[in-house]
């Protein structure tokens, strides 16, 4: 604790559980420092005293490490609110969105305000595995097609026609949240690019965050336990397929799935064997058709 006092938010874990563990311990203490007049009506021990943070400064230039704590509290409340914004999926507000361009500025933001994160979460981060495929997919999905030519070779499989178009200017806003100010600035840049012709496919369907296959993992291991180890691959396939695309069927769906599969198993003993996913292909073939009436399609 002294140490990461001393240091300041630079120095909190960077891993995600460490860091929320970190940020909890923090507002426990200053809870029980309120409650407790910060401790002054704890009958402590000597030893334990001198480990209580400090309430006085020591001299005016320097905070006291009470002070240092609620700045660092205050701090990792907007690095808390962005990381819960990330696992947000089908935001009702079209602003908050989690796409590569709404995250890459609200981490332009964090970068700048806190220079001590650009190591993990700048454009250039050793993390990312292809920077200027990132980097185009971002530009397109804001409406901005100013690519460079490293950018457009990584995109060129997506490019529709030869048309080019240029970038605006930013523009100041009213004063707001952390969180809600990136994302109002990136919102207002796609808006004023929004009527220029796009050389490219759309790139919506390239995901921001992973939180889709951590999802789909974390499913099937809830519904592979060890008493259902002897469950077939096919049935497990099923019950994903049919989980994650719920709102491609309904019990109509179902019912025709199985009257048709069941048709098809009584058929003659001569007849071709109906493999154990017979069922999933048919509700794959019910979801397509929804799914092209949906969308109109033919």
């Amino acid at each position: 604790m002294q140490r990461l006092i001393a240091c300041g938010v630079q120095d909190v874990p960077s891993n995600a559980e460490e860091a929320n563990n970190f940020g909890f311990m923090l507002v426990k203490y200053l809870k029980l420092s309120e409650a407790t007049n910060h401790f002054r009506d704890c009958s402590f021990k000597a030893g334990t005293r001198n480990l209580i943070p400090t309430l006085e400064r020591l001299d005016d230039e320097q905070l006291s490490e009470h002070e240092v704590i609620l700045e660092m509290v205050e701090t990792l409340k907007e690095f808390e609110m962005v990381s819960k914004w990330l696992q947000t999926e089908n935001s009702p507000n079209p602003k908050k969105k989690v796409t590569l361009y709404s995250v890459r500025k609200v981490f332009d933001r964090l970068c700048s305000k806190y220079p001590f994160v650009r190591r993990h979460l700048s454009a250039t981060a050793p993390i990312i595995h292809e920077p200027l495929f990132e980097s185009a997919v971002a530009k397109l999905q804001g409406n901005d097609f100013s690519l460079t030519p490293g950018e457009k070779k990584k995109v060129s499989l997506f490019l529709v026609c030869d048309s080019e178009a240029g970038s605006d200017e930013d523009e100041d806003h009213a004063d707001l949240s952390f969180l809600d100010e990136a994302l109002e600035d990136a919102a207002t840049e796609s808006c004023k690019r929004q009527k220029k012709t796009c050389p490219y496919r759309s790139m919506d369907h390239v995901p921001a965050t992973s939180n889709v296959v951590e999802r789909h993992f974390s499913r099937c291991g809830i519904i592979m336990r060890p008493h259902r180890r002897l469950m077939d691959p096919s049935t497990l396939e099923m019950l994903i397929m049919l989980r994650f695309n719920k709102d491609l069927w309904d019990a109509r769906e179902v019912d025709e799935a199985m009257k048709r599969t069941t048709i098809t198993e009584m058929a003659p003993a001569s007849s071709t064997p109906v493999p154990r996913s017979s069922l999933a292909r048919e509700m794959t073939a019910c979801s397509s058709s929804t799914s092209s009436r949906s969308y109109g399609t033919t």
